[in-house]
């Protein structure tokens, strides 16, 4: 079971740069907000694990619960947490959430169920700067997102199937349009 404590350990594992530039540059400069899309609490909710909630606000108050709009339909959450930080201006980077770590990645795995690869999270597409676009991908960004899907996905219940899962859906989907599935290889 994932414990408050691991996520020291979490974010060594993924403390590695996702490109050799500064994407959230470029992404701010094509969002009227000013700011990357994965950063603008108006376009994406971040989702936290809650031992991963209960770590960081011992730490920092970056964090905060995410409070919906009577618009917004979110799906339950059993082992996680809709959040948003104060925003890129008051970033701090060494507490950074796990999909802040991770984004615009999720893991693909074998038959055998091991991570093997990641695929762009096409949920920003046309808004992230960096999906569709493999070349810029960091090896060791792909090598450290690997190792932490492996270590984590055993200590939440659930993650493995809704993962895979997600990975198999995201994969008909973009070929039925007709295009290929990119896979991130180490």
């Amino acid at each position: 079971m994932l414990k408050s404590k691991d996520f020291k350990r979490i974010y060594e594992l993924l403390d590695e740069e996702i490109c050799d530039f500064d994407c959230g540059a470029v992404c701010a400069s094509r969002n009227q907000q000013g700011v990357p899309y994965c950063c603008d609490n108006e376009t994406a909710i971040p989702v936290l694990y809650h031992q991963e909630y209960k770590y960081l606000k011992k730490r920092t108050d970056l964090w905060k619960k995410h409070k919906p709009k009577k618009s917004e339909k979110l799906e339950d959450l059993e082992y996680q947490i809709y959040a948003h930080c104060k925003g890129p201006a008051y970033c701090e980077r060494q507490y950074r959430a796990v999909v802040c770590r991770n984004f615009p990645t999720y893991p693909y795995f074998d038959e055998k169920g091991k991570c093997i690869a990641l695929f762009f999270n096409r949920t920003l597409k046309g808004q992230c700067y960096l999906v569709d676009r493999p070349a810029l991908i960091r090896k060791e960004f792909i090598r450290q997102n690997i190792y932490f899907w492996n270590y984590i996905l055993p200590k939440v219940p659930g993650e493995w199937e809704f993962y895979r899962s997600f990975a198999k859906n995201t994969e008909k989907m973009v070929k039925r349009h007709g295009k290929n599935f990119v896979l991130l290889w180490p």
